[in-house]
């Protein structure tokens, strides 16, 4: 469990610089799932394998991540697991 003092610097912190979003979210959201479970392990992962539904998916396949010329999520492998 964090620490009370180092949740709140956080929440205030979120309080003064998350605006709302104004395009697509979803690489976002993926980088911080993997980012969280990575710091749960404890260590650099030597793979990640990330289940998505087909609407994350197809919405964060082709847009722009501002600040880093990148564009979307870019899957070494696709699969689909049976629902």
């Amino acid at each position: 469990m964090i620490e009370k003092s180092i949740r709140e610097q956080i929440i205030a912190l979120m309080k003064r610089e998350v605006v709302p979003a104004v395009g697509c979210t979803e690489p976002m959201a993926v980088a911080l799932c993997v980012s969280r479970a990575t710091e749960a392990l404890g260590c650099k992962p030597e793979k990640i394998t990330v289940l998505l539904s087909a609407n994350i998916l197809k919405n964060a396949m082709g847009v722009g991540i501002p600040g880093t010329g990148m564009i979307g999520l870019c899957p070494y492998r696709q699969e689909r697991i049976p629902a």
